[in-house]
């Protein structure tokens, strides 16, 4: 996928859309498509404020598992709140793989969640259009 698209960390556009399939009904795909909109966007802004705050590198690991535990605790209940703490995350750990702050993810993390979550409402579309046109059949 990311070759495809020839983007850096382009095989976020894959891990978004599975994720987003993960729902058990077509209404739920759908909300959970706008849903994981809104908590990269949130989160996104939350992960700029704290890369911004140049924490000592043990906070930043306390900080990443308080993360972790919030997404896999929210996940079923709630899948915008989820997505508002995953993103932190991810800027989180990459910033610990350097000295300085890496904003450089962030346009490519909301570009693979758009186009992410576009393959996913376009697959819906095909998905309903075969299923009406089994019906007419039957």
């Amino acid at each position: 996928m990311s070759t495809l698209f020839n983007e850096q960390n382009g095989y976020w556009i894959l891990i978004i859309s599975v994720a987003i399939l993960g729902g058990e009904k077509i209404d739920e795909i759908r909300i959970r498509s706008h849903q994981r909109m809104i908590g990269s966007i949130i989160g996104l802004a939350l992960g700029i404020i704290l890369i911004n705050l140049n924490l000592f590198e043990l906070l930043i690991y306390l900080i990443i598992v308080l993360l972790n535990i919030c997404v896999v605790f929210f996940v079923p209940r709630n899948y915008t709140i989820a997505n508002f703490f995953t993103n932190p995350q991810i800027l989180l750990l990459s910033s610990l793989n350097t000295t300085s702050v890496n904003l450089s993810l962030i346009p490519y993390r909301l570009f693979n969640t758009i186009v992410g979550i576009s393959i996913v409402l376009v697959l819906m579309l095909l998905f309903e259009y075969g299923l009406s046109v089994s019906k007419r059949q039957y």
